[in-house]
């Protein structure tokens, strides 16, 4: 329908393209080998074709599992001083976000990015904000890879392919072709020299003997012998072997060189995990004496505390013994009071009898 046209118009301006989040197999398309740094890295060009590129570096190895992580390559360069641990002196500088890191050569692998990774490095990307691959920075580095190999090659300044021709921009303007042209886009690596997929059905590179018939062809007989095309095939077979070998090679030295570091790694940490125990040692023994300090504090204190009991105990008996003396004295005070109050009893008696014995005799003096 129109609309569906004008969305797809749309969606393809330049505008719109650059806002489009690249995918993984775009990504792929943008990917440095291992094999491919090793055959180009001595090129002086080349360090201006790898600049937006990416590669797959271990950042991680142990027995199980290798972990690996896309970054952006940022240069290539040559170490002067050989690796300890046996690695090439080939350094490659990646970019991970904001991050800046140096690999050896052995870390960098062959293998292709994985969506995990892919989205790994796009969220550190959007995290730092650092800056986003787009599409038509996808289409400009395929075209600098394409003239970096096919001037290697000693074909620039030819007759693109026929299937490269045929490869349409990715501002292409119709959108139903536009659609077609991002997926079904070939694979430009620096690996292998750049072949298109229709390139059997290329027209061959003019020849400035192709006129120029031998001997054999005049007769009709064949110019390659098939014992020159035997041992083509056998030298072809036996380089393709010796390539073979040599990855094998390299992914072992990789291998060695991950254990190495996690050998080292695990001795830095038996070393700091023995500092760690003697720490604890020492702290140990430093509680072991807060302890025996308290042990002794407390046993002060119990015995303070006996002491005190013991005290109390006394001064219980103490106010017993005078709470029962003040009771006999009560008694006795008591007693004295009752005693006080008979005499004073007999006293009144007394006096009484005196007066009226004196009453008596004084009326007796009277009537005498």
């Amino acid at each position: 329908s129109k609309a569906t046209v004008s969305v797809l118009n749309w969606l393809f301006t330049p505008h719109a393209m650059s806002e489009q989040k690249v995918t993984l197999k775009q990504l792929n398309l943008l990917r440095l080998s291992r094999d491919a740094i090793q055959k180009w890295y001595k090129d002086p060009a080349f360090n201006s074709v790898l600049r937006g590129l990416y590669c797959r570096v271990v950042v991680r190895d142990t027995s199980a599992q290798k972990y690996y992580r896309v970054g952006l390559v940022e240069c290539i360069r040559v170490s002067d001083t050989p690796s300890p641990d046996g690695c090439s002196n080939v350094i490659v500088e990646v970019a991970y976000g904001k991050q800046r890191k140096s690999y050896a050569l052995d870390f960098v692998s062959n293998g292709a990015f994985l969506a995990e990774e892919a989205e790994q490095y796009f969220e550190a990307v959007q995290r730092d904000g650092t800056h986003m691959l787009t599409f038509p920075e996808v289409e400009e580095k395929l075209r600098a890879m394409k003239e970096f190999v096919a001037r290697c090659r000693g074909t620039e300044g030819d007759a693109a392919p026929p299937a490269a021709a045929k490869r349409e921009p990715l501002q292409a303007p119709v959108p139903e072709k536009r659609a077609a042209a991002v997926e079904e886009r070939e694979e430009i690596t620096l690996e292998k020299d750049y072949v298109p997929k229709k390139a059997a059905e290329a027209p061959a590179r003019p020849d400035a003997t192709k006129g120029v018939r031998s001997r054999k062809e005049r007769h009709g007989e064949d110019d390659e012998p098939q014992e020159h095309q035997r041992r083509l095939e056998q030298q072809q077979r036996l380089e393709r072997e010796n390539m073979e070998w040599k990855g094998e090679v390299q992914e072992l030295k990789t291998e060695v060189a991950g254990l190495t570091g996690e050998v080292t790694g695990l001795k830095g940490e038996a070393h700091e995990l023995k500092g760690e125990v003697r720490d604890l040692k020492g702290e140990v023994g430093d509680l072991k004496g807060e302890v025996e300090t308290l042990e002794a504090a407390l046993a002060e204190e119990r015995d303070a505390q006996k002491k005190h009991k013991m005290k109390v105990k006394e001064m219980d008996i103490l106010i017993t013994s005078q709470a029962e003396l003040i009771k006999a004295l009560q008694t006795q005070l008591a007693n004295e009071r009752e005693m006080l109050s008979s005499v004073a009893e007999k006293r009144h008696l007394i006096a009484t009898e005196y007066k009226e014995l004196k009453e008596k005799c004084v009326a007796e003096a009277t009537l005498g």
